[in-house]
């Protein structure tokens, strides 16, 4: 299904913006949690999950970040 989409499409471009490392998918916990959990037989299931996967790596990206460095271990009070 994913292959069949348009290279614009928002939802690869976050993925590929959010996840994509060395060229190479990394999802952080939650988004690798939710794939390894994804059963979706039906193209419509597979859409809707790719959404919800876009939303998942957005929320793993702080995460991402500091666990690179990028932001401090602890979130300023």
């Amino acid at each position: 299904m994913v292959r069949d989409l348009p290279e614009d499409d928002e939802r690869l471009l976050m993925l590929v913006t959010l996840a994509v490392r060395h060229g190479k998918f990394a999802p952080g916990p939650a988004a690798d949690h939710a794939l390894t959990r994804f059963a979706g037989t039906s193209r419509e299931l597979c859409d809707t999950f790719l959404t919800t996967l876009v939303h998942v790596v957005r929320a793993d990206a702080p995460w991402r970040a500091r666990d690179h460095s990028v932001l401090p271990s602890k979130p300023p009070r």
